[in-house]
């Protein structure tokens, strides 16, 4: 798993989700709800692999789909990094940058 433009490279075990890996690894993937799937803080633009990802469910659809739109990204290609299990390499950006808090205000 890497993650861009920080040029982070990530061992990630299938099945294990984005967001846990980064914040074991300390990190600090941007979350308001701590990864229990409420909020859209953590989300990220699969910039290559979205195909070795988990396919999301209609909750995750649902809170991704503005952000897509927004974003003029197509929508299977944003997803939630607590949500999102890795299946094989992939390249992430994250919509806000690691180590960054939101105030609730700031996240659409």
């Amino acid at each position: 798993m890497r993650i861009e433009p920080d040029g982070i490279d990530l061992e990630v075990k299938e099945g294990q989700t984005v967001f846990r890996v980064a914040n074991e690894l300390g990190l600090g993937w941007p979350t308001r709800c701590g990864g229990a799937q409420s909020c859209t803080m953590c989300s990220m633009v699969v910039m290559d692999g979205v195909d070795n990802l988990s396919k999301p469910d209609e909750a995750e659809s649902f809170r991704t789909r503005p952000i897509a739109r927004i974003s003029d990204v197509e929508p299977s290609r944003v997803r939630l990094a607590c949500a999102a299990r890795v299946r094989g390499p992939a390249t992430v950006r994250p919509r806000h940058p690691l180590g960054c808090q939101l105030a609730e205000e700031d996240d659409p």
